[in-house]
This record gives C-alpha cells, structure tokens and sequence, in this order.
C-alpha cells in the first residue's frame, strides 16, 4: 500500500519477538492469527517456511561447527569480526575528503501519489570541523570512587576524534552518528557542554571543562 504513511494503515500484524515454534512444531495460535492478518497467507506460508528451513539449518551446522572447534573460539571470532569490521570502517572515513555530496532516485508511482513518482534525495557532508566542536578536556566522576575526580581528553587528528586519559592509551572515536560514537565497546553521546557514557554500571556524565 503506497500510500499508507505507517506501517499501522497498511493494516499488518506488528509483533514483539514471539516465539513461533516449540519442541520444534508450530504454535498454531500465532500462525493463524499470521494467515488471518496478512492480505496474501499463501505468500507468507511460503515465506515462512524457507525461513524456518533457513534457521534450522543454519542452527544445526552452527552446533556442529562449536562441537569442532568450540564455544569460546567461536566467540573469540566473533568480538575479532566485530573489531575488523569497526578498524575498516574507521579507515574508510579516515580517506574521505571533505565535502558535499547530493545523490537523488526517484520511486515508481503508485496509488496516492503523484504521477511522476517520489523523488528521494539523499545529501551528506564531510567536515571534520563539525567534530572539533567535541574536542577539550572533560571531568568525571570515578564510578569506583565518587569522591575522585578524573580527567580524560578529546582530541581531533585529521578525520578522527581520538580518546585518552592522562595523554595515554590513546583510543580512536568510532563515528555511529554526527553525535554519537563508540570506544572500547562503550558508546558517547556529546552534547555541547557535556557528553553521557553509557556503561554497563549505568549513564555517566562527564563535563566539558571551559
């Protein structure tokens, strides 16, 4: 339906995780309500199932695969997948130039919309001074110790913004958003006098020191 502004006026079914199976068999209650819902069930069915087929297999050679070379190893590769798919990203943004780039496609018409389609413009621009707003000195309160103030810098090299406490081990901000970016494994959101941690122990504010 291409003209529905939602996914609530095309009139789907929108689940939570649902469990769809157990000891292997279907739930019947929930795949009724699916062929009831959805404008085309035979369709679905068809979906469904490859995709059941799909999870199974992939399950039973994934058991297979730890029973070979082991749980931990597998998790090892997967934090190792993570961390080189992070570096290459990082490398990538490290060779853009600045700059402004505008790209446009246009989407078929149908129903409700006007005859010549949608046109979809997409825009981006590459300016590293839009970070140097970030750099500077922040404080934070120790989590193991509130009564201790600690201090940790941001600095801006290039097309990366790096993290360091005390001038060592200096760590590369990975951008996730023009706000938003991640080290170590623990995300940072900046705000213009401030920037939150978000540890496991809870959101940490550290304040930008003028």
């Amino acid at each position: 339906m291409g003209a529905a502004r939602d996914v609530y006026e095309e009139g789907a079914l929108i689940f939570p995780a649902v469990q769809i199976q157990r000891d292997f068999k279907d739930i019947e209650d929930v795949v009724r309500m699916c062929q009831m819902r959805i404008r085309v069930p035979e369709q679905w069915w068809g979906d469904y199932l490859a995709m059941v087929g799909a999870a199974r297999v992939g399950e039973r050679e994934l058991l297979a695969l730890a029973a070979d070379v082991g749980w931990d190893a597998l998790h090892r590769h997967t934090e190792c997948w993570f961390d080189y798919s992070e570096q290459r990203m990082v490398e990538a943004i490290r060779k853009l130039s600045p700059g402004r780039a505008v790209r446009t496609s246009r989407h078929d018409p149908v129903p409700g919309t006007p005859p010549d389609g949608i046109e979809i413009k997409v825009a981006v621009t590459v300016d590293p001074q839009t970070m140097a707003k970030y750099t500077g000195s922040y404080t934070f309160k120790n989590p193991q110790d509130l009564n201790q103030e600690m201090r940790f810098n941001v600095t801006l090299n290039g097309n990366a913004l790096f993290f360091d406490i005390g001038g060592k081990d200096k760590q590369e901000l990975v951008p996730l958003s023009e706000t938003t970016f991640s080290v170590m494994g623990i995300r940072l959101d900046f705000y213009p006098d401030h920037l939150i941690f978000h540890i496991v122990e809870g959101d940490m504010k550290a304040t930008k020191n003028k």
